[in-house]
């Protein structure tokens, strides 16, 4: 069986987070996926007009944080890459909500 790491965790917890704040909402559907190997993205965010209808798109990548960001995250650049050739794209950085055993 393959080791899955603790990294994927905190992605996996932050990518959930994320969609359950944004699932409370009734303008927006997160269709965001964890444990994905897509780079620069998680998935997208569709934006519904008032018949809930999808009127448009915008990519979505969620990272979990540092217990040390200090406010701070390191944008990727693949993003803005990502952003030229496909559209708007929300960086979401979350804070951990609970600790993770290193081991």
């Amino acid at each position: 069986m393959a080791i899955h790491s603790i990294t994927a965790s905190i992605d996996s917890a932050a990518v959930g987070l994320i969609k359950f704040i944004l699932g409370t909402h009734a303008k927006v559907v997160a269709r965001l996926h964890d444990y994905d190997t897509w780079p620069n993205t998680d998935g997208h965010i569709e934006v519904l007009d008032d018949d809930r209808q999808p009127m448009g798109i915008i990519w979505a990548q969620v990272k979990g944080l540092p217990e040390n960001h200090k406010l701070k995250f390191r944008c990727p650049t693949g993003l803005f890459e990502f952003a030229h050739q496909n559209g708007p794209i929300f960086l979401f950085g979350v804070a951990r909500l609970c600790t993770f055993p290193t081991q």
